[in-house]
């Protein structure tokens, strides 16, 4: 009984464990469930925010930090919009063959997913990159043409000496391999094959270059051997679409129809390739000492056109119509001095020239390309010393404060330096204040007036990054009748009106 007991004490036991485990079970299975939802959305919030961040930096030209915000967004949410901003930034870079691979690789994960203009942008950014990246078009096959899936492709460039081969990622490939123009070194190694030649293919812009790797059973013969070489001597081969085509090298024709494979001095040579109805190319080759080299050359039928490159859509910048400028300018006139600032005899006819320093500024708006409207205005100051009476033995001095309100129009020529010209009417104001020498003594006279005003400007102006300096003459032609004594009996300060004022001015704009 006692051993009954004990056993179905234990069967007991062993059924509550066993509905405990399975409660675990569900418990984790729930929990998973529940919480994977959450850990997908944190993931997406993740990657939009480090796109987010990546946009921004991208717009202000900041490449490098760019491509790594936007690495961290693919990192959380891989997909091909990203990758696609990825070989942007690598394009700013100026990291070219980096930039087509990863192109390709957002054309070959977007192939269900991307929008026809999207795929039709990248497309463009590929043809634009041909011009300046060597593409190549491996495929690796058995000897019944069958492809080797889990082919790996090793590449060794031939510079800088001592370079290591680098792997591609399994099954890369299979898309084009983007690679600077060069000479590079090819190999290809599959499970359960023996590793076959390697491939030394110089590489340049423009058409693909075609190469394939033959894997060959174990045991398999591997064919012709190679010629042996001397120490100063190379491999060449040369390759053309056309098989009736002539081949030359230094001048010399080889003696085959094609393709041509031959041991030549290591070092420059100038390959030609000709045939009736096609265009003749030459090209430079270089065979460094023991290496072989294929140089694949496509004639192109004549009358036939390259493909168009269509460029990207580029919109000119939007050129800044409002301006402002601040300006300063030497400047001098010559006034006929009135009654109550002269004693000669008759009265206004001693003319004094005045000298000073005036600034100012103006604000304008490009209404055309060539055609502006502005407001110019300045302040300035001038004086003249002068004897009003040969017997004086102090000199009489008369200073001038001035100021312009002038509407103008003007004219702007084209080019980062250019011709600019204005012409304007409006007012301008004199304040005038006099100490005249007398016996022993000096009498202060004041006064003031407006009048009218007249400036016409000419010289050139110069783009310096965002802004323009200028430099131009300008003549301000003037009313000085309206300037009279304030004292009684309020005679006029100057005669002869209007006057002429000149100068030189310079000026630094700001255009917005």
């Amino acid at each position: 009984m006692r051993l009954a007991s004990t056993y179905a004490f234990a069967r007991a036991l062993a059924g509550l464990c066993a509905r405990l485990a399975l409660a675990a079970v569900v418990l984790v299975a729930v929990s998973v469930v529940l919480l994977a939802p959450r850990i997908a959305l944190a993931d997406e919030a993740a990657a939009r925010a480090h796109f987010k961040k990546g946009i921004e930096l991208y717009d202000k030209k900041q490449y490098a930090e760019a491509l790594a915000a936007f690495q961290d967004a693919y990192k959380e949410k891989p997909s091909a919009g990203i990758k696609q901003n990825i070989a942007l930034s690598l394009k700013g870079m100026n990291r070219l063959d980096e930039a087509a691979t990863a192109f390709d690789e957002a054309l070959d994960e977007g192939k269900d997913t991307l929008k026809p203009e999207t795929r039709a942008a990248i497309e463009r950014e590929l043809a634009e990159l041909s011009r300046s990246v060597a593409t190549v078009r491996l495929s690796v096959v058995t000897e019944d043409r069958t492809p080797v899936e889990d082919a790996v492709i090793a590449i060794q460039p031939a510079s800088p000496v001592g370079s290591k081969p680098q792997p591609l990622a399994a099954g890369a490939h299979r898309r084009p391999i983007r690679l600077m123009p060069g000479i590079y070194t090819f190999t290809a190694h599959a499970p359960g094959y023996p590793d076959p030649p390697e491939k030394k293919l110089a590489l340049v812009t423009g058409q693909p270059v075609d190469a394939t790797f033959l894997m060959r059973a174990q045991g398999a013969a591997n064919g012709q051997g190679a010629p042996v070489l001397g120490p100063n001597e190379g491999l060449l081969k040369i390759e053309t679409n056309v098989p009736e085509a002539l081949i030359r090298v230094d001048g010399v024709e080889v003696p085959a129809r094609g393709t041509w494979r031959g041991k030549v001095t290591a070092g420059a040579h100038t390959i030609e390739v000709s045939s009736p109805g096609w265009k003749t190319t030459t090209l430079d080759a270089t065979v460094p000492a023991g290496a072989s080299v294929d140089y694949p050359v496509k004639l192109q039928a004549i009358g036939e056109a390259p493909p168009a490159y269509v460029a990207p859509e580029l919109k000119a910048p939007k050129k800044k119509k409002l301006y402002v400028a601040v300006t300063g300018a030497l400047d001098t006139v010559s006034y006929r001095l009135g009654v109550p600032l002269d004693e000669p005899t008759p009265y206004g006819t001693r003319r004094s020239n005045f000298a000073g320093l005036t600034v100012g500024g103006r604000v304008g708006y490009l209404l055309a390309k060539s055609f502006a409207l502005e407001i110019h205005g300045d302040v300035g100051a001038m004086q003249a010393k002068y004897k009003r009476r040969p017997s004086d033995d102090v000199d009489s001095e008369t200073q001038v404060a001035h100021w312009q309100l002038t509407p103008m129009a003007r004219f702007v020529g084209p080019g980062t330096v250019r011709f600019t010209g204005g012409a304007g009417f409006g007012i301008h104001g004199l304040v005038v204040e006099s100490r005249l020498a007398q016996q022993g003594s000096t009498l202060t006279k004041q006064g003031q007036g407006v009048g009218f005003s007249l400036l016409l400007d000419a010289g050139m102006q110069a783009d310096v990054g965002p802004i323009f300096l200028e430099l131009a003459a300008f003549v301000n032609v003037h009313g000085v009748g309206a300037v009279r004594d304030n004292d009684p009996p309020e005679g006029r300060f100057f005669y002869a009106s209007p006057a002429t004022r000149g100068g030189l001015r310079v000026g630094l704009g700001i255009p917005f």
